[in-house]
């Protein structure tokens, strides 16, 4: 090898060095910055992929998501609360007005303006997104309940179920790692569900959701759960999370298979209730777990989010461990719930007791 050879290898790899030197500098005061990284994969939501999901219209705010949204002042004198989630926060039981919901027994409890910005079939996705703007309002807490509609939406828009989606899925894995990465994406609008995709109960007859699709469901909640801590710490803002709770009560929705009848596996767990109750439990926990159309958060999905806020240390309340207790057995009162995930009357006075007790702790007047 001649001696212009070498040196010209040499200014190769000291070029390569510097570039690399650089963009290390770079990633690595991105990440001090801008906080954790938003989960990689494109998520597609109900309700589109709207410019600002909140609008400034003279001194009031309007949330341009919500139907029949009830606009705020965007500068107050007196104490608030933004309450967000999917429609067990609001919309989903017929039978419960918005006065009945617990965000508005919370508010009335705790003498403060409690405003309900929940949406039916939002998900984590979504509430990240919305903070990353309601952090620019002043509020005297953020109360988050989200986690069934990761997994429900996982089998109403069919996410990672196909190969290609699996292969997107790892080569965003790999870069999400890198803060550049979610830069140079965030110049490029991605692309979204329209909202003509309707969400119903009629098409409960097609292919049901792996526990490999579950389990990146959970994944990315995770992620989403960090960046929102990480917003709330930021700006100072109290932040209170619940675990979801859902019913054991109410019978698994996916189809019987060949090998596999999980409504029939509920049928004998109901029956063990009467003669061993924690085995009983143990069982319909399992269940939940593998239903293939996953309205309800799985139990094992429960547990590695109570863990995550646990590590983050962010308040939080278990609803799913915390609400009454049913007779037969450790897992929420069957008076509590509308259906599946959605309370009843009783259950959202329940929820906003549970809520009211925490938020003293957390707010003080």
């Amino acid at each position: 090898m001649t001696k212009k050879s070498v040196s010209n290898a040499k200014k190769v790899i000291f070029s390569l060095f510097t570039v690399v030197m650089f963009l290390t500098v770079l990633e690595f005061g991105l990440r001090i910055f801008l906080g954790p990284l938003p989960s990689s994969v494109q998520i597609y939501s109900y309700v589109g992929n709207p410019e600002r999901w909140f609008q400034e219209v003279g001194s009031m705010v309007r949330p341009t998501y919500k139907h029949q949204a009830e606009s705020f002042p965007r500068e107050t004198s007196g104490s608030r609360l933004a309450f967000l989630g999917g429609s067990t926060v609001h919309g989903g039981t017929p039978t419960v007005g918005l006065h009945q919901e617990f965000p508005a027994l919370v508010g009335t409890a705790m003498q403060m303006k409690a405003l309900n910005l929940a949406r039916p079939a939002i998900d984590s996705h979504d509430i990240r997104k919305i903070v990353e703007e309601l952090k620019e309002y002043s509020f005297d807490g953020w109360v988050i309940y989200t986690g069934h509609n990761d997994f429900g939406n996982t089998y109403f828009f069919k996410r990672f179920g196909n190969w290609s989606s699996r292969t997107q899925l790892g080569i965003g894995a790999f870069l999400s790692r890198f803060r550049i990465y979610h830069l140079l994406r965030s110049v490029q609008r991605p692309n979204a569900n329209g909202v003509n995709k309707g969400i119903s109960m009629s098409n409960f007859n097609e292919e049901g959701v792996r526990m490999e699709q579950k389990k990146v469901a959970l994944s990315l909640l995770l992620d989403n759960v960090e960046r929102i801590s990480w917003l709330a710490k930021s700006e100072g803002i109290p932040l209170l999370f619940v675990v979801p709770a859902d019913s054991w009560i109410q019978r698994p929705l996916g189809k019987c298979t060949k090998n596999i009848c999980l409504e029939k596996e509920h049928r004998v767990a109901m029956e063990l209730l009467k003669r061993s109750p924690e085995e009983a439990v143990k069982r319909l926990a399992d269940i939940c777990d593998r239903d293939s159309i996953p309205l309800r958060i799985p139990a094992f999905a429960q547990v590695a989010l109570e863990e995550k806020l646990q590590s983050l240390g962010v308040s939080y309340i278990h609803a799913h461990r915390s609400l009454p207790r049913d007779a037969r057995g450790d897992f929420p009162q069957e008076t509590l719930f509308f259906d599946h995930v959605h309370l009843s009357k009783r259950g959202h006075q329940e929820m906003a007791d549970l809520i009211t007790a925490k938020l003293r702790t957390l707010i003080k007047p």
